[in-house]
């Protein structure tokens, strides 16, 4: 239970601590909005959205008196195994990277914030 809490407390401060934005690298020729959306475009037909099923599996294991059903006084391990799984896009990271040169030829950076300290 306290690794969820600390994942939720960490997911909530990086969403909240970080963001990112588009700012002119000389003149550009066109809006950043208007380049993004070519620029994405672009990169969706290159690395369309391709979900997969990620499996992931943890084991736990139980030792002690209280683990046996069967006997009293005896020492069992129980080995309980949790498998997990999450969709994810497997193309995400290249269609970035591919948005983030495009945008570049088009005159923009990307320039990130944490905590509202310019970091690049």
């Amino acid at each position: 239970m306290n690794k969820k809490i600390i994942s939720l407390i960490s997911m909530i401060f990086t969403l909240t601590a970080c963001s990112s934005y588009w700012v002119s690298k000389g003149t550009p020729t066109i809006p950043a909005s208007e380049a993004e959306d070519q620029c994405y475009e672009y990169a969706e037909g290159k690395f369309p959205v391709k979900n997969e099923i990620s499996y992931s599996s943890t084991k736990d294991y139980s030792v002690g008196p209280n683990s046996c059903k069967e006997k009293k006084n005896t020492v069992c391990v129980i080995n309980n195994t949790k498998t997990e799984s999450e969709i994810i896009d497997v193309n995400k990271f290249s269609r970035e990277k591919e948005i983030n040169k495009c945008m570049e030829k088009k005159g923009w950076k990307t320039r990130t914030k944490i905590l509202g300290f310019s970091i690049n």
